[in-house]
């Protein structure tokens, strides 16, 4: 919903006091540009930073690894971003 920073404003409008009282609390994926500006006008509470090149990389690095026969886990995790409105740097490790 953060793709399109005026329909989000105005979508979140009639609930700035709700968010600012935390009687409604948002929570977004990824941090681009864009969302961190609607981050820092608290807009929304958090957003959670992706590395679209570390799960790139860890795909083509599976795919080889399948091909060539190896076992692989079921699951892996990429390192997210926690960026928070008040936190200097906004999307501190």
């Amino acid at each position: 919903p953060q793709q399109h920073e005026a329909a989000y404003r105005e979508a979140v409008a009639p609930y700035r006091q709700r968010l600012a009282n935390k009687n409604m609390v948002l929570v977004m994926g990824d941090a681009m540009n864009r969302q961190l500006r609607l981050l820092s006008e608290h807009l929304a509470h958090a957003n959670l930073g992706q590395n679209p090149f570390r799960m790139g990389y860890k795909a083509i690095d599976l795919l080889r690894r399948l091909y060539l026969g190896e076992v692989v886990e079921d699951l892996y995790f990429t390192p997210l971003r926690p960026c928070l409105p008040d936190r200097t740097p906004v999307c501190a490790p």
